[in-house]
C-alpha cells in the first residue's frame, strides 16, 4: 500500500470511530415534541417555559425586526409581544427535522391570530420558521438559532 492509501483508510478509521452513536428516530421524536411544547407555551403565555428551550447565546431573526441575541433578550422579547398582543390561535407546527450529531435542524410553517391591544385590530398572519438546534450536555435539545418571515407580501412603496 502506498503512504497516501494508510493515511487515508486512517483517517476514515478515526473519523468512525470517534463518532458517537446517536439514535436519530429518537432525536427527531423528541425536538418535533418540542416543537408542539412550544406551541402550548406561546399560546399559555408562559415566557420562563419558553426561554428555557433556548441556548444562553441563541439568536431569534423575525422579518421587520431586530435581531435578537441571548437568552435574556429574547425572554424579554417574549415577554413584549405577549404583552401587547392578546393570542387567539398559534400554532407552528414543525414539518422536516434533520439531526446530524449535536446539531438538528428543524423547518415548520406558522399561522398566528391575535388581537393587538393598542388598536384592538384581529391580526392574522402565515409564513415559515426555520431553526437550529443544539445538543446540551445533560442531552437536551435547545434552540440555538432561529429564523422566521411572514408570507404577507411587503407593503408597496409610495
Amino acid at each position: 500500500m502506498n503512504r497516501l492509501t494508510v493515511v487515508v483508510l486512517l483517517a476514515l478509521v478515526g473519523l468512525f470511530a470517534c463518532q458517537e452513536k446517536v439514535d436519530v428516530e429518537a432525536d427527531v421524536e423528541v425536538i418535533e415534541k418540542m416543537a408542539k411544547e412550544w406551541d402550548v407555551a406561546f399560546q399559555a403565555g408562559d415566557v420562563d417555559a419558553l426561554t428555557a428551550m433556548y441556548t444562553d447565546d441563541a439568536v431569534t431573526m423575525s422579518q421587520e425586526q431586530a435581531t435578537i441575541t441571548g437568552k435574556e433578550a429574547i425572554s424579554a422579547a417574549f415577554a413584549k409581544q405577549l404583552e401587547e398582543n392578546t393570542y387567539i390561535n398559534q400554532q407552528a407546527p414543525s414539518k422536516e427535522v434533520f439531526v446530524c450529531g449535536d446539531w438538528a435542524f428543524q423547518v415548520g410553517t406558522y399561522s398566528d391570530e391575535f388581537i393587538s391591544k393598542a388598536s384592538e385590530d384581529t391580526v392574522k398572519i402565515t409564513g415559515r420558521w426555520m431553526a437550529v438546534l443544539k445538543r446540551q450536555p445533560d442531552g437536551l435539545w435547545k434552540y440555538f438559532r432561529e429564523m422566521s418571515n411572514s408570507d404577507t407580501p411587503p407593503a408597496e412603496v409610495q
